[in-house]
């Protein structure tokens, strides 16, 4: 389908504003997670060392570690506190009303003898600085996400394809690149498709190499359809029995990466003929119609809240602008709502928001 003047230079200007703006995301985000990966660390901790707390606000638990005589007070963020609990099998809501109600030490002595009896050989507290970003099990082993990650750039480049953003968020590290070629799955819709390599230290998800659309008049995107993944490896680590705490050395995590970045450059030659597939599914789910009860039926078991699935119902009735949405009622526009509500900061945190960017990839499948 050829463009009409006007479309094309419209579609073409935002595009190359979203070529340009790439470049510094993706250098930005490169630089945050090498930036934390040199100040992380990692504690294998017995519960003796540690003594729990609640922050002033009453909304988290904060840890106290004694290191080498030394008492190192560790605040986990919201994913890290869920490990915690999750490990002694204390329900997050459960938690998290004892601190509404300020029965803090009911929670903390229960989080100490629960500790004693059920992680006994220790815990991995993975930080940077103050913040606890995992809570693990002691074979639970980092992988150096540099070298995948600079292969997974080179690759991008070599194939033509140019940055669009970056994230490092509480659990997650991703890349992402795009290719500047135009797609027209449906009358009125451009779209691009493109590659986003992520990866979590953390214990939320192995590495995994997705593919992407991006509607390029309005930047909604979905993130999804796996193309590669890799199972972290490790082996477990013990304490000393004289010991409380080990710090691990950079020594300790010797791992050839050499393989699994040679793994995704050979996965990555698979996305042409990928991103042909996906934009025929693309096509196929902007040309079905899709009323708003199916629709809201898709989006089942999606761990939306109440207030997001209100939210995406509206948008989706309402007949908006297509510089918005698609003006067509398909799964194709659905999708486009989930996106678009996905960048809004308001939704959740920026894990939450990429989340949701799957959720969107999902309806096209």
């Amino acid at each position: 389908m050829k463009f009409d003047k006007e479309t094309s230079v419209k579609v073409k200007d935002k595009l190359q504003s979203i070529i340009a703006t790439g470049k510094d995301n993706v250098e930005k985000a490169i630089n945050d997670i090498q930036t934390e990966f040199e100040k992380r660390k990692d504690v294998i901790a017995k519960p003796s060392a540690l003594t729990y707390g609640v922050s002033d606000d009453h909304k988290n638990i904060v840890i106290s570690m004694q290191q080498k005589g030394t008492a190192v007070t560790l605040e986990p963020t919201h994913f890290a506190t869920g490990q915690l609990l999750n490990k002694l099998k204390i329900p997050l809501g459960y938690a998290e009303t004892l601190m509404e109600l300020n029965l803090d030490s009911l929670l903390t002595n229960s989080i100490t003898e629960l500790s004693h009896k059920l992680l006994q050989k220790g815990v991995l507290f993975r930080h940077v600085d103050k913040l606890l970003k995992g809570v693990l099990s002691p074979s639970y082993r980092r992988m150096d996400a540099g070298p995948i990650f600079e292969a997974f750039i080179k690759q991008a480049l070599s194939m033509g394809m140019v940055p669009y953003n970056g994230w490092n968020t509480d659990y997650r590290y991703s890349i992402q690149f795009l290719v500047p070629r135009v797609y027209t799955p449906a009358p009125g819709e451009h779209v691009v498709y493109g590659a986003s390599i992520s990866t979590s230290d953390y214990g939320a998800q192995a590495l995994s190499l997705e593919l992407m659309a991006l509607r390029v008049i309005c930047s909604n995107m979905a993130i999804g359809a796996d193309v590669f993944r890799h199972v972290h490896i490790g082996r477990r680590f013990e304490l000393p029995e004289n010991e409380d705490t080990i710090e691990l050395s950079g020594r300790t995590y010797t791992l050839d990466t050499k393989t699994i970045a040679s793994a995704t450059k050979d996965a990555m030659k698979m996305l042409p003929a990928a991103f042909e597939i996906l934009n025929t599914k693309v096509e196929k789910a902007a040309h079905t119609d899709l009323p708003t009860e199916g629709a809201m039926a898709m989006l089942r078991n999606k761990n939306l809240s109440k207030d997001v699935l209100q939210k995406v119902k509206t948008m989706y009735d309402l007949e908006s602008d297509i510089t918005q949405l698609p003006a067509h009622k398909s799964a194709w526009k659905l999708s486009n709502v989930i996106s678009l509500l996905a960048k809004d900061p308001k939704i959740g945190s920026a894990d939450a928001r990429l989340d949701m960017s799957g959720i969107a990839m999902e309806l096209l499948q």
